[in-house]
């Protein structure tokens, strides 16, 4: 099995797409068109790991929800070399809310 055979790739697709709703004001013109690109290509995996970047440089808070679904989307990639440095993002994304109800990271997160 590859390591895409456990990722859900229309919730990988949707996540995706609702990320770039959050970033699409935080990230240039040319990156959000690579951004797009890559979603509609089929890469949602680089996409979500540009619109976490972008996210994270711009200090904007996401919803407890959104940040839940990012956590298990990562799950599928526990393993994958990147996986680390996106988690470190995704932990860094909900300090960014502290304070305003979203919750400290679960299981070492």
């Amino acid at each position: 099995m590859g390591e895409n055979d456990w990722v859900d790739l229309w919730a990988e697709t949707d996540l995706a797409w609702d990320l770039a709703e959050v970033a699409g004001l935080h990230i240039p013109d040319w990156n959000r068109t690579d951004v797009f690109a890559a979603i509609g290509g089929g890469d949602s995996y680089a996409a979500i790991g540009t619109l976490m970047e972008a996210i994270l440089h711009a200090s904007v808070p996401m919803s407890p929800a959104l940040i839940a679904r990012i956590v298990l989307w990562l799950d599928a990639y526990a393993y994958h070399a990147d996986g680390p440095r996106l988690r470190e993002i995704v932990y860094a994304i909900r300090s960014l809310g502290h304070g305003t109800g979203i919750i400290s990271p679960p299981n070492g997160l």
